[in-house]
Parts: C-alpha cells; structure tokens; sequence
C-alpha cells in the first residue's frame, strides 16, 4: 500500500456506483489531456522573452578610466530610448475599451520604467573606479554596476510579472510590443538569454529555484529536474551573469 502522502491525498472510494466511476475517469482524462497540452506547456512563450546578442558586453567597452564619462551618457541614452519607444507603445492603449484594469497595469509598468531611467540617472552619477586599476579590474567593477542595475531595477521587476500574465493569455498583445523594446535595449547592451528546458537539471549557476506548492513528486529521478520556467537567465557571457533564471523544481517526498 503506498502511504505517500505527497502524491496521493485522496481519501479511498468506497460504496460508489461502477457507471459513476466510469463517468469520472473520462472526465479526468479528458481533463488530463486537456491540463497536459495547455496548462504546463508555455515553450511557446519563452521565444518572446529571448535576447540575441548582436554587440558586445557594454561593460567590455570600457579600456580606460577616461572612457566612463561617454559610456555611462550612452547608457543613460539608452534607458531614454527604451522609455520613450515603450510611452509610444503605451500610449494607444490607455482609455481603451479593454477598461481601467489595463490602465492600471500600463500605468504600473510605466512608473517601473520611469524608476529605472532615474535609478539608472542617480546611481551612474555615483560611479567611482580606481585609476590605477587594470583594463580587466574596471571592466569587473563596470559589469558588478550594470547587471544590478538591470537584474533588480528592469529583469526581475517586469520579465516573471509579465511571463505569468501572458500564461493567462491577458492582452498579450500589449505585454508583446512591450518587451520587445525591453528586448531591443537588452540586447543593444550584448545582453542575452541561455536556453534552459523543462525536464533538465537545474544547473545553480545560472537558475534559481522559485517556491512552490505543486512540485512535489514520489519519483526520485525527478528530484531537482526543472517543472517549470518563469524566466530565462540573462548573461553578458559564459561568466558573467546579469539575472538568474527563475524555475520550480521537482521536489522529492516520500513521507
């Protein structure tokens, strides 16, 4: 008898018409396939949130000391054209016949865009490297200050927000001309996106795990396996890390 109480918390049938059961378990299949082509399989979503990297790492642009005054005007002209190119975007939607739930979310996502152009404003007035550092020490301080200004203010505030609502098929329209403007600045930086899959094991290097409450498994095999993405890793490079992936792993419990 299997006393696995993760898997398996429904009470037994007892005294219950045969045709009945026959009933429910066509229901269940037929909810099954249903669940297992539709609920859990969201690859197609994922091709919208990936990055390309046609330039290269913003932060290897920095040779010498004297080259952060122009760079850090270049990124701040960057974060202008992205909130300008997404206000155009915006825009058309606004008072709209989708009603004031969609103006309320437009108008959420673009105080966090506004936030960021002006975190990104203070903190690269703030920007302090040593001017006897090497090529390779100012470029490491250089790349520290711009992926956590990307990860905290940009990736993890709008990427997994927009990812679960597109799940619901929510105006994906709007999220789509959205991040692809998020995508476009992204990638004019040389930041792109790894490829990670349902079913691999979760590499900690470049994923984190997201909590859960519907990932527990009896198969042992499963343990740490990706169930789910909620975002794609964004990286410079092979060593340089802007933004972790987020997932939910298989969670083994044989209580």
């Amino acid at each position: 008898m299997n006393n696995d109480r993760c898997t398996n918390d429904l009470p037994p049938l007892k005294d219950v018409d045969v045709q009945e059961v026959n009933k429910l378990i066509q229901l269940y299949e037929i909810l099954f396939n249903c669940l297992k082509s539709n609920k859990n399989d969201h690859s197609h979503l994922l091709e919208r949130f990936e990055c390309y990297q046609p330039k290269e790492p913003f932060y290897k642009k920095l040779q010498h000391y004297s080259d952060l005054e122009k760079l850090v005007d270049e990124f701040n002209g960057k974060t202008d054209d992205m909130q300008k190119n997404i206000d155009i975007n915006i825009n058309p939607h606004f008072k709209s016949s989708h009603g004031q739930n969609i103006d309320k979310l437009l108008s959420s996502i673009r105080n966090i865009i506004k936030e960021f152009v002006s975190t990104v404003r203070l903190k690269t007035k703030k920007i302090k490297l040593n001017k006897s550092a090497t090529v390779e020490e100012i470029q490491s301080d250089f790349y520290i200050i711009l992926s956590k200004l990307l990860k905290k203010n940009l990736i993890d505030r709008i990427i997994p927000a927009f990812f679960l609502g597109m799940q619901k098929g929510n105006h994906i329209k709007i999220y789509e001309g959205i991040l692809k403007n998020i995508n476009l600045f992204l990638s004019e930086l040389g930041v792109y996106t790894l490829k990670i899959a349902i079913g691999q094991k979760i590499d900690f290097e470049i994923c984190e795990g997201v909590l859960s409450d519907q990932n527990k498994t009896s198969r042992y095999e499963l343990q740490e396996t990706i169930k789910e993405i909620r975002q794609l890793p964004y990286v410079f490079d092979d060593k340089h890390i802007v933004a972790e992936g987020k997932v939910v792993v298989w969670r083994y419990c044989n209580d």
